[in-house]
């Protein structure tokens, strides 16, 4: 997975380093990066800047997981965040962390963007993130959610903030 991952058209990371909110202001990201996908329906950011690592996207889910239980906020089913040796599926938010900076730009079919400890490739079919230091990736679409490599499911607890838990 990694290879294929890698082997896309190099996007350069620089021109993925401004969000801009729907109403045209945009944010100089600093060493954060992010993107959308050319349907539209996958946005990630990173915020190092704010001491978040990790890759986290709002995905457009045809089956989100259901709301675990009760929790402060809004539940997202569609947030995404993904460490390496950590990956969930949902959340409860009580604001639009990251993404109150906006949305980056597209980021075309057969690319892939470095970020960090992370390259991620889109295709028609999706998004797909790896994280070589951890042994771990993951795929994301509208279709669903895949673990590759050390990331098996586990339990969630109120403490997770998440739908779905998957660990190294």
């Amino acid at each position: 997975m990694e290879s294929w991952t890698r082997a896309g058209n190099k996007a350069d990371p620089v021109g993925y380093r401004t969000a801009r909110l729907d109403g045209g202001a945009v944010t100089d990201l600093k060493s954060d990066r992010a993107f959308t996908s050319p349907s539209g329906k996958i946005s990630c950011i990173t915020d190092y800047e704010h001491g978040d690592r990790g890759v986290i996207c709002l995905v457009e889910l045809k089956n989100p997981p259901a709301k675990p239980h009760d929790g402060m906020g809004n539940w997202k089913g569609g947030w995404i965040r993904y460490t390496g040796g950590k990956l969930t599926v949902g959340a409860f938010r009580g604001d639009p962390g990251p993404f109150v900076q906006g949305r980056g730009p597209e980021l075309p079919y057969g690319s892939a963007l470095s970020i960090r400890d992370f390259t991620c490739r889109m295709d028609s079919s999706g998004l797909t993130c790896v994280n070589p230091g951890a042994g771990s990736g993951v795929q994301m679409s509208d279709a669903g959610v895949i673990p590759f490599g050390c990331l098996k499911e586990q339990v969630a607890t109120p403490n997770d903030n998440a739908g779905v838990l998957f660990g190294c």
